[in-house]
């Protein structure tokens, strides 16, 4: 396994979750409507941050990968878990 060298960040608060029919449903679109109500999307260092929560680990549930099923058809892996900071990663 290889990792990237571990640094140092400083995240300022920053809402992650908006669940809101009013926002466009064209992606490209998103991030002027939410400047217009002075929010913006996460930075790169951001969202990993409120993906692994902070954790020392490759993914944010463990160092483990199962290898055994797609993790993009399988309904139950700890991929579709909550990270430690309570967000649903999409």
């Amino acid at each position: 396994m290889v990792l990237s060298p571990r640094r140092t960040v400083t995240v300022p608060a920053v809402l992650m979750a908006v669940e809101n029919e009013a926002l466009p449903a064209r992606p490209d679109e998103v991030p002027a409507a939410l400047a217009a109500e002075g929010l913006r999307l996460p930075g790169p260092d951001e969202w990993e941050h409120a993906c692994g929560a902070g954790v020392g680990t490759l993914f944010r549930w463990g160092d483990h990968c199962p290898l055994d099923r797609s993790p993009y058809g399988d309904k139950t892996g700890p991929q579709h878990q909550p990270s430690a900071f309570g967000l649903r990663i999409a």
